[in-house]
């Protein structure tokens, strides 16, 4: 005898219908309520947000909520430098990060007829027969750092435990604390000049190679080199004191990539019709982008450096200083 088919009672199949519409509820909650934590941006400045490819716009706060991972973000205020930096939120965490923004520099008249003098040097040569010996004179006491032999007419630049010797084309890194020294290229390459940041941690390097000038990028914990993508002549480009990231450049190759504004939408492209002009740039290293400080009607004559203020000489007896002090 066959047995009669069992139908489940009406209750069955709505507790069945329930339990599918609570797990689809606890998924949808979870993707769009629950899987979140907050991020706290605050600033005393009025400015944008961006992470994920959003923008989010914040008067001086933003509380953002985001899934758990590890987020970059992009901060920009108008008339300041952009700020980056990355966090790692978890579940239900919460994350302050409070922005201190840089003021960008304004290019103004000068009223004065020439530049501050040039710093003290704080380090020195003394030549011995045919030796030139090397000191620190950061010290109460001049302090010995190393030799060196067939020197025609040194040049150093030097910041922190590196010094850096230029003669007849050449290149030296010294370690000020040991004074272990190192040429890296040879005779194919010629060095028309190097700059040091100011934390001696990287070294611009201005060569020429088969008879092409080329700027190149020193890191001197990592111990490597890269070229740039664009040169400036060593009279038009100076570190920015205190940054081993930026640089200020005079150049007509630079275009203006890192400039934001917070009353319309981001530039992403420059029209080929627009006419190139020689500019003052602040370059970020970093992120190989270029803001544009100031449009110069002509070439000028150089990019000066007296400790932490900066000349634009335009004229045998006339400069521009940049505004750095917010």
């Amino acid at each position: 005898m066959l047995a009669e088919p069992h139908y489940p009672s009406k209750w069955s199949v709505v507790i069945v219908f329930l339990v599918i519409f609570l797990m689809i509820g606890g998924v949808f909650a979870w993707a769009f309520w629950l899987n979140f934590g907050t991020v706290h941006l605050s600033s005393d400045l009025a400015f944008l947000a961006r992470v994920r490819g959003e923008e989010h716009y914040c008067p001086t706060r933003c509380d953002l909520e985001l899934p758990p991972g590890t987020y970059s973000f992009e901060a920009v205020a108008e008339g300041y430098y952009p700020e980056t930096f990355s966090l790692t939120l978890s579940l239900w965490g919460e994350l302050s990060q409070q922005l201190t923004f840089r003021f960008v520099p304004v290019l103004q008249e000068s009223p004065l007829a020439s530049v501050p003098g040039a710093e003290i040097l704080l380090f020195t040569f003394q030549r011995s027969g045919q030796d030139y010996h090397l000191y620190d004179l950061r010290d109460e006491e001049p302090r010995f750092v190393s030799s060196f032999q067939s020197l025609d007419s040194p040049k150093i630049h030097a910041a922190g435990n590196l010094a850096v010797v230029l003669d007849q084309g050449r290149i030296f890194f010294v370690h000020v604390g040991d004074g272990r020294k190192q040429r890296y290229f040879d005779d194919t390459v010629r060095i028309l000049e190097a700059l040091v940041s100011d934390g001696g941690e990287r070294v611009l390097i201005f060569a020429e190679a088969k008879g092409l000038k080329q700027l190149w990028l020193w890191h001197e914990p990592s111990q490597e080199l890269r070229p740039l993508s664009w040169y400036a002549e060593p009279g038009f480009v100076q570190w920015q004191a205190q940054a081993e990231h930026r640089l200020f450049v005079v150049s007509d190759q630079l275009q203006d990539q890192e400039g934001r504004s917070l009353a319309g939408d981001f530039v992403d492209a420059v029209s080929s019709e627009k006419v190139v002009k020689t500019g003052l740039f602040s370059y970020n290293l970093d992120t190989e982008k270029a803001l544009l400080l100031a449009e110069l009607d002509q070439l000028p004559r150089q990019l000066l450096r007296r400790g932490e203020r900066y000349f634009v000489q335009v004229e045998e007896e006339q400069y521009r200083e940049l505004q750095i002090i917010q």
